[in-house]
């Protein structure tokens, strides 16, 4: 059987009775993947649709090279696209790298990497239908991002169909098939406003306003409030969004997590597998009829529903190695993490030397901060000072800049005069000239990254909402500097320091417990 023909054979005998049903077809509750058999719903669907075709694209895919982004063809007029398929060219020696649909297009989009000692032609097929097709509302969305964030259209394009293909797909019991579609419009573009780095309300709100629906930084560490290692944020209801890039096979998740709070959607953490759950992993999937339509709507005022937390005594502490290898969405929640005890430092303390948990560093340095014992203090600035020639994974420099935020936790709950007499030492870009720790892949110098390291030192003693942490700060919009970057620096920082002397002043006043219950 040739390769057109047998793609049409398994696209129509199984793609259709899956995909289709799950991605377009609105089947209702079953596993992915399940087949549907004669009666099931999807079965009766699929009889609805009038006509069926399947186009096909090849491309020639060189010996050892890699093609991320193969197109097929469009479908016909007056046909949608309802599933593809990546045809390696019969064997397994190409391998399919990535596939997802091209909205934009109306077509689908392969990957290939080719392991072979010779140039290989490689199939993109699309199926596509007519009639019995349901409304898809497409929102097509300007893509933005700073000038040393690194997103490419293909890049955007990626995400948006991953995005799509999981408001489309119904992945089994409370989850329901959305007709909607995100779609770049127009080429991603850029934006030098600010430093990449969300860091006040101020910063916040001026991003927000900017040109563009979403904007991708460097850096969020503020979303509502002082909150470290954020990595999406967008006001409820509103029509923009920041997020920063993190593992590319869950950024789709979270630009749709982060679209529904623009239409008007609060978390939803009663469902582990919730899109609107606070946390991301692959499995957060799913969504119920009520925010399928907020996803299908553009309303002007939030939703009436409130954020569904689990119920008192449902859950209990997981252990603190499980906690902090989660991503969550808008940062580390306090409220969670101050319940974890000097019992477990060491736990922390260990995977925080251990470089196989690189990945989960952010978050275990801001939880050793959140317990507030005064014995992470030391082992928090090592990490910190620790030498690192050239450039720092995005991880590892996450890591560092939130444990001189975290260091704030730790003098708000103990008073701790080491970790605050470091912070105001820090908030002096000079002190981390000479210093070897490393920059981030966005600093184009170690000016820069002195610069960004003192603004997280600032963030720090905000959070602290001791007295000498005011009397810091103010010394910053008092005294001239005495260097020339020094200077430039509190020239830079002024609106900084201003909102960090507010963030202060509430945290001093309210205090953690309660800054956090309405910010986060």
């Amino acid at each position: 059987m040739d390769p057109l023909r047998k793609c049409v054979a398994i696209l129509v005998g199984v793609g259709l009775a899956t995909t289709v049903s799950a991605a377009a077809l609105g089947q209702t509750e079953g596993s992915p993947g399940q087949m549907a058999l004669p009666g099931d719903q999807a079965a009766s669907t699929e009889a609805a649709i009038s006509e069926t075709t399947v186009t096909a694209r090849g491309h020639q895919v060189a010996a050892g090279g890699s093609a991320g982004n193969l197109e097929g063809a469009s479908c016909p007029t007056d046909f949608k696209m309802l599933s593809g398929s990546c045809h390696p060219g019969y064997t397994n020696q190409v391998r399919i790298i990535n596939q997802y649909p091209n909205i934009a297009l109306n077509a689908w989009r392969c990957g290939f990497k080719n392991n072979t000692s010779s140039n290989r032609s490689v199939w993109v097929y699309t199926l596509c239908g007519k009639g019995g097709l349901p409304d898809i509302v497409e929102h097509r969305l300007q893509i933005r991002r700073f000038t040393t964030t690194t997103l490419t259209n293909a890049d955007a394009d990626r995400i948006l169909g991953d995005a799509t293909t999981t408001m489309q797909t119904n992945d089994g019991p409370g989850d329901v098939a959305c007709g909607v579609s995100m779609v770049r419009d127009g080429n991603v573009a850029t934006f030098s406003t600010g430093d990449g780095s969300i860091d006040s309300s101020a910063e916040f709100s001026t991003l927000i306003g900017l040109p563009g629906w979403i904007k991708a930084v460097n850096q969020i560490n503020w979303c509502g409030g002082l909150i470290p290692n954020v990595i999406g944020c967008a006001p409820v209801p509103g029509s923009s969004l920041a997020v920063v890039r993190f593992q590319a096979s869950l950024e789709g998740i979270l630009w749709a997590h982060e679209f529904g709070h623009n239409k008007g959607l609060s978390h939803r953490n009663d469902d582990p597998n919730a899109i609107m759950n606070g946390t991301i992993s692959s499995s957060r999937l799913r969504m119920t009829q009520a925010e399928c339509d907020a996803f299908r709507t553009a309303p002007l005022i939030a939703l009436a529903s409130q954020e569904v937390m689990p119920a008192a005594g449902e859950s209990s502490l997981m252990p603190v190695e499980d906690f902090v290898r989660q991503i969550f969405i808008h940062g580390v929640p306090y409220d969670q993490a101050s319940q974890y005890g000097p019992d477990a430092v060491p736990k922390l303390l260990e995977m925080l030397n251990d470089p196989a948990e690189e990945a989960w560093w952010p978050n275990i340095v801001v939880v050793l901060g959140m317990i507030g014992d005064p014995s992470v203090v030391d082992p928090m600035i090592s990490f910190i000072e620790e030498e690192m020639d050239g450039e720092l994974s995005r991880e590892h420099y996450i890591a560092k800049t939130s444990a001189l935020m975290s260091l704030g936790y730790v003098v708000n709950k103990t008073g701790n005069q080491k970790a605050l007499d470091y912070l105001k030492a820090s908030i002096n870009p000079t002190t981390w000239q000479d210093k070897d720790v490393g920059q981030a892949p966005f600093q184009a110098s170690t000016t820069e990254r002195s610069i960004d390291f003192s603004k997280h030192a600032i963030l720090g003693l905000a959070l602290s909402g001791h007295p000498e942490a005011e009397q810091a700060l103010r010394s910053l919009q008092q005294a001239p500097a005495d260097t020339e970057l020094g200077r430039a620096f509190q020239a830079q920082v002024d609106e900084l320091v201003s909102e960090a002397l507010d963030e202060h002043r509430r945290i001093a006043r309210e205090g953690l417990d309660e800054y956090y219950e309405t910010t986060q």
